[in-house]
């Protein structure tokens, strides 16, 4: 869900990740995607895509574990989080993610 904080109507899309590199896991997470200008903001619910590259360590189940991850978009304009909510993970990769199906309600 994306949140526009000028009309602060919120914006749905489904995500799909491509990706290369070396590593091993499966987790469950959230990502916080913050625009730092209008413009990639407007171009990612437009288009939909980021590129970038992750390094994580995730081992987390419920309340018990911890998880750390590092990522960074092509656009420096662009800042992600990811706050994983469960899994285990061990990687560092490059990667495509395509947000599709903008709805707005």
């Amino acid at each position: 869900m994306i949140t526009d904080n000028e009309d602060k109507k919120p914006i749905y899309m489904k995500m799909r990740t491509l990706g290369g590199g070396i590593g091993l896991g499966l987790k469950d997470f959230r990502a916080v995607i913050i625009f730092r200008n209008r413009e990639d903001l407007e171009e990612f619910v437009e288009k939909g895509w980021e590129f970038g590259g992750e390094a994580d360590a995730a081992f987390k189940s419920g309340e018990k574990g911890d998880a750390y991850s590092a990522a960074q978009s092509v656009d420096l304009d662009i800042i992600t989080y990811q706050l994983t909510e469960a899994g285990a993970a061990i990687q560092a990769t490059l990667q495509g993610t395509k947000y599709i199906g903008n709805i707005r309600i």
